[in-house]
């Protein structure tokens, strides 16, 4: 409570007011508009004014208020953490990727020159081949010559022979070559 000469029952006195700022030296219509003013103010300060009752919830409230969002800040920074090791996380992903491309790179450049050795491979058998039936048409010239100059059977054995054993060579590289080749295909 208030104590004044000029405020009973918390109530402000405007006539006594208003006198008191005659008696100071103002007009009464001064006076009297300045206790209005006063009370209209005071009446408007009590109407704002809280109660110890509602001070103390609206500090509740406030104090609630304020560790709701230390713990949101703390959320948020926990969130900011998350996406910073995330973003690292992608990072070193990335830097995988492009490893890993770099190698798929390297292989691809691998398996072209692979591939262009099974080609100059093939080049070598197809060769070998023509020779090889070069080499044929030839025994089967010489075999037909020698067989119409058959002289005798012992000469005819030794040829026959030798023609079994060029024939088993040539067909032994043939078949390497072509193991050679497919255990290269089959690789790639």
């Amino acid at each position: 409570m208030i104590n004044s000469p000029l405020i009973e029952n918390n109530m402000f006195d405007t006539l006594t007011f208003s006198k008191k700022m005659q008696n100071a030296g103002m007009t009464q219509n001064v006076a009297e508009q300045l206790a209005y003013s006063l009370l209209n103010f005071q009446n408007n300060q009590f109407e704002n004014l809280l109660t110890k009752n509602e001070f103390k919830k609206f500090e509740t409230e406030v104090r609630r208020n304020i560790e709701n969002v230390k713990s949101d800040i703390q959320e948020v920074k926990n969130d900011i953490e998350e996406v910073k090791n995330d973003i690292e996380e992608v990072k070193n992903d990335i830097e995988e990727v492009k490893n890993d491309i770099e190698e798929v790179k390297n292989d691809i450049e691998d398996v072209k020159n692979d591939i262009e050795d099974v080609k100059n491979d093939i080049e070598e058998v197809r060769w070998d081949i023509e020779e090889f039936r070069a080499e044929i048409k030839s025994i089967r010239f010489d075999f037909k010559n020698d067989v119409e100059n058959l002289v005798s059977k012992k000469e005819f054995n030794l040829k026959m022979k030798n023609l079994e054993l060029n024939i088993t060579i040539k067909m032994g590289l043939m078949m390497a070559s072509g193991i050679g080749i497919l255990a290269l295909l089959i690789k790639i």
